[in-house]
């Protein structure tokens, strides 16, 4: 029997690379990008967390220029530098045989007559304030709430009147506070157009 001596047409060729340069560069981009991402992973894992400070609100005041010269052409008493003008000068509303106040606002707003109150006085303990709006050849509208302190004063919680249970026109207001073993009465007008 005869041997085939020739060995067949197909020889598999030896892969060679091409760029060498290039594979080399890609591959030191890539391990340059590994280090630096597991250097921030490091980074945060050991960082304390960040500390957040509240917010500072400063409270600037505002002064408003006035007439320092009084009628006789002198300097009034308040340029003295060494007098320091008293904060609600006067008698001490607490100290009253009544609770005095004013209606600090009336107006509609929305779909309501909105009053709001505020009592000089700290009244120290729930109180009832009875509203009264009143108007010539108009039943009277009454409302009650509570009285409610502040730190240094007290208020009426508030009246939010329906302007379905008003006519359009001028409403007189009053107001009956009663707490602390004390009363006082607030008046005052709203017009409705």
């Amino acid at each position: 029997m005869a041997k085939n001596k020739h060995k067949s047409a197909y020889r598999p060729r030896k892969k060679t690379i091409r760029h060498p340069i290039l594979i080399l560069l890609i591959c030191l981009i890539m391990a340059f990008g590994l280090l630096w991402g597991l250097k921030l992973v490091i980074d945060y894992i050991t960082s304390p967390p960040p500390t957040e400070e509240p917010a500072t609100i400063e409270i600037i005041p505002t002064i408003r220029p006035t007439d320092t010269t009084s009628t006789d052409g002198e300097p009034a008493a308040s340029d003295d530098p060494a007098k320091t003008p008293l904060q609600n000068e006067g008698a001490n509303p607490s100290q009253s045989s009544g609770l005095t106040g004013s209606i600090t606002y009336a107006a509609v707003s929305g779909d309501k007559l909105v009053i709001r109150v505020l009592i000089d006085q700290l009244v120290g303990e729930q109180g009832t304030c009875s509203l009264t709006l009143s108007r010539s050849g108009r039943k009277d509208i009454t409302k009650a709430v509570n009285t409610m302190d502040n730190p240094s004063s007290s208020t009426c919680q508030g009246f939010d009147i329906p302007l379905t249970e008003l006519a359009k026109g001028t409403w007189n207001i009053k107001i009956n506070i009663s707490a602390g073993g004390k009363l006082g009465q607030l008046e005052g007008q709203v017009s409705y157009d």
